[in-house]
């Protein structure tokens, strides 16, 4: 049949589960994902060790319960990444799983599975993808209002090799964004996270992106000064240059869509004030050399500005 289906993977399931902490945090998302979906009989869900896939003839609701475990994860430092399919599904019956001889076979979850499996395994980040072929339950009204549709457009500051163009990131529920910004810091998610900086750099990136183009101002001064503050502390400390400045090249590359974007509260006052503060802390540390170089090669490999925009605005 024709459906729907999410691919969720744990990210590091194998290297923490040994951790009580970690097996604690998995013991309490599987109890909320029973509880939540003992009572929806148009979705199946299927968790097998560090997977869980979910399925339905309805959009709507993979997206729900996909950003609902997403959410759920985020908020407990317990990452997931993921990607949503549509095409070719099996609604498998828990009786055909689960054999009479007490024997558990997973049968084939059909071609949308094999999608969204592979779109997973593309992502270098904690987040679910959604496939460029997704369409809603309606196909005249394909899924295209960025932000109203519950997702963003993302392009990974570090991607995996021939996985540079942009993906449609499944949001937060809503609000969340706000939190798990604040989560991200430097030094505490570091501490659970240093064995693949480059999935928290892009991870981080995705919500300095959603924060600072969705927040309000208040929000986004708060968030600036603590990062500020943070680099001064710790940047040097936890990360090599290369990394802090990417983490500052994605501010500032969101700082510039939130003033692009139409009908936007943000000054170009305020955008400078915001972009020097931003280069007054860079030059304490030594950066401002590495900054440099660094915008002239993002702008080669995405054919931006961003470089120029800098200079223009600080002059």
């Amino acid at each position: 049949m024709s459906g729907y289906i999410s691919y969720m993977d744990i990210l590091g399931f194998t290297s923490k589960i040994k951790s009580a902490d970690f097996e604690k945090k998995y013991k309490n998302l599987i109890t909320k994902i029973g509880n939540q979906f003992s009572l929806d009989s148009k979705t199946r869900i299927y968790v097998v060790s560090d997977s869980i896939i979910i399925t339905s003839q309805e959009f709507q609701s993979v997206k729900a319960y996909a950003r609902m475990i997403y959410t759920w994860g985020m908020r407990d430092d317990f990452w997931i990444r993921g990607a949503i399919a549509q095409g070719d599904i099996e609604m498998i019956e828990p009786a055909v799983i689960v054999r009479a001889n007490k024997n558990i076979i997973m049968p084939y979850l059909g071609e949308a599975y094999l999608t969204a499996y592979n779109l997973e395994s593309n992502l270098n980040m904690a987040g679910i993808a959604i496939d460029e072929n997704v369409k809603p339950d309606n196909p005249d009204l394909p899924l295209e209002v960025e932000y109203t549709d519950g997702y963003m457009e993302y392009q990974e500051y570090l991607p995996k090799e021939g996985n540079e163009k942009k993906k449609r990131i499944l949001l937060p529920s809503d609000n969340e964004e706000i939190y798990i910004t604040e989560s991200l810091h430097f030094r505490e998610m570091l501490k659970s996270h240093s064995e693949d900086l480059d999935k928290y750099i892009n991870t981080f990136c995705f919500y300095i992106k959603l924060l600072l183009i969705k927040s309000d101002k208040v929000n986004v001064g708060e968030f600036l000064k603590k990062l500020i503050e943070q680099l001064s502390l710790q940047g040097r400390h936890l990360l090599i240059p290369e990394r802090v400045i990417v983490i500052f090249i994605a501010v500032i590359d969101s700082l510039f869509a939130r003033h692009d974007a139409p009908n936007n509260n943000y000054s170009e006052a305020s955008l400078k004030s915001d972009i020097g503060a931003i280069l007054d802390a860079l030059k304490v540390q030594g950066y401002v050399a590495i900054l440099s170089d660094c915008l002239l090669e993002f702008d080669k490999k995405r054919e931006t500005k961003l470089y120029k925009k800098v200079h223009d605005i600080i002059q």
